[in-house]
């Protein structure tokens, strides 16, 4: 449910697309200064929610935690949908409890962490997920529009980090217990099959899981050398089955945890983080657990730099 994944952030010269150092990239009236201050400042600048209309969406941007001696940004954005109505339902009351307007928006928060990497070229930005979610196209829009209105002469790159090192050292010192093949697009004839049993509800997703035998494992260096080569769709096969991602649960250390190594054609790496976070009674991460995961995470990455 609750996932992160790493991206890696540049400034570039626009005439040449050459790299620039990103802690003094950016000239604001003539003084240079670093691109998470500016990060920062962008943020802290949006102070009404922003309508991006063509995907119904609303965000708000809460102003974030800059900490300058590190040049590290903690933050929370809020999204929500809006434009059709929903029912609200009750499980303890078995009622509806609330008619939601077309024109209203239930926001969820995500989190973000952004910090240096020993290469003086680079951020990595570390990104909460919440299911198939995610906010990265929402901070690098309010980025670029904050930069073209300080009218700068750069551009803003965001590039998924796949963590190819931090991939291998879980799948191949853990024991590797449960492959998942997920299938977004249920077929008709199984979908109709599904909602016969219970119309109430409307099934998105199948799920084949496929366990080791009981103190077997499978084998992680196999699973990582498709993942790597971008042949995941040779690990396994199953007639009729075309599956969208594959998911694997590995015991690491005293940990389980659950990595998505994305699709055939297109690598993910998004590491699944639910069964170590503490969850508030609002349903929603407590921030300091998802902190301390975030930052742990990023320390793992900027080891590839």
């Amino acid at each position: 449910m609750f996932s992160i994944s790493a991206y890696q952030v540049s400034v570039l010269n626009p005439k040449n697309d050459k790299k620039l150092p990103i802690k003094n990239a950016i000239k604001v009236k003539g003084v240079s200064q670093s691109l998470f201050k500016t990060f920062s400042e962008g943020i802290i600048a949006t102070t009404q929610p922003i309508d991006f209309k063509e995907q119904k969406k609303i965000v708000r941007f809460y102003p974030p935690t800059y900490n300058g001696p590190q040049d590290s940004i903690w933050g929370r954005i809020g999204t929500g949908e809006y434009g059709y109505t929903t029912e609200i339902y009750d499980p303890k009351s078995k009622k509806i409890a609330y008619n939601k307007p077309k024109n209203q928006a239930g926001m969820i928060p995500f989190y973000y962490y952004f910090k240096p990497t020993k290469d003086p070229n680079s951020g990595i930005l570390v990104i909460q997920r919440f299911k198939q979610y995610g906010i990265k196209t929402f901070l690098h829009s309010r980025l670029l529009d904050y930069i073209a209105n300080l009218h700068l002469d750069v551009n803003i790159t965001i590039e998924r980090i796949v963590p190819t090192a931090l991939i291998q050292k879980i799948l191949t010192e853990g024991e590797v217990k449960t492959l998942r093949l997920i299938k977004e697009n249920i077929p008709k004839d199984i979908c109709d099959g599904l909602t016969n049993v219970d119309p109430a509800k409307q099934a998105d997703e199948i799920e084949i899981i496929i366990k080791a035998a009981r103190g077997c494992s499978f084998s992680g260096a196999a699973i990582f050398n498709a993942f790597k080569s971008n042949k995941l769709d040779g690990l396994i096969t199953i007639p009729s089955y075309a599956y969208d991602d594959i998911k694997v649960d590995v015991d690491f250390g005293d940990k389980r945890r659950v990595v998505n190594l994305g699709h055939p054609g297109k690598l993910a790496g998004n590491i699944d983080i639910t069964s170590e976070l503490e969850i508030g009674e609002n349903g929603h991460p407590v921030e300091q657990s998802l902190k301390d995961i975030m930052s742990e995470f990023a320390k793992e990455i900027s080891k590839q730099f």
